[in-house]
């Protein structure tokens, strides 16, 4: 693997650094031990991938919009009403993949392009919310 680079955050690094930087972000015992230290930092891939939103496989609610923050992703308020205004049209996409699919056999016969393309389509264009100004 030495002497390889890969493009990581904008920037190229030794392939060898980026294989460390993977294992330490996926590492969940260090990820414990440093959330406990007095001055750890933990990365936050073990905490967003357990969340437990209380969603099924087939739904999104307000949890799994918010889930970013936990990546240091801050969304704004106004994609969070655009997500809640197509939350039913993301939700049929979900429910249109069969349970036993994997990614790897979806990409394999193509069956991911068009479930893509529909999310793709819903969030680069989401429809006005509605009636969200009439809440607050």
């Amino acid at each position: 693997m030495s002497g390889q680079t890969v493009r990581v955050g904008g920037r190229s690094v030794g392939l060898d650094q980026a294989t460390q930087w993977i294992r330490q972000y996926f590492d969940a015992e260090a990820n414990q031990a440093a959330a406990v230290a007095a001055r750890g930092r933990p990365y936050a891939f073990p905490v967003y991938h357990r969340m437990d939103t209380g969603s099924g496989p087939n739904e999104l609610n307000d949890g799994d919009l918010l889930a970013p923050v936990l990546l240091n992703v801050t969304p704004k308020l106004h994609a969070i009403l655009n997500l809640q205004a197509v939350r039913p049209d993301l939700e049929a996409v979900l429910a249109a993949v069969p349970p036993k699919l994997t990614l790897q056999d979806a990409v394999a016969s193509g069956a991911h392009a068009e479930p893509l393309h529909r999310i793709g389509g819903l969030l680069d264009s989401p429809a006005p919310s509605a009636g969200w100004a009439e809440r607050f």
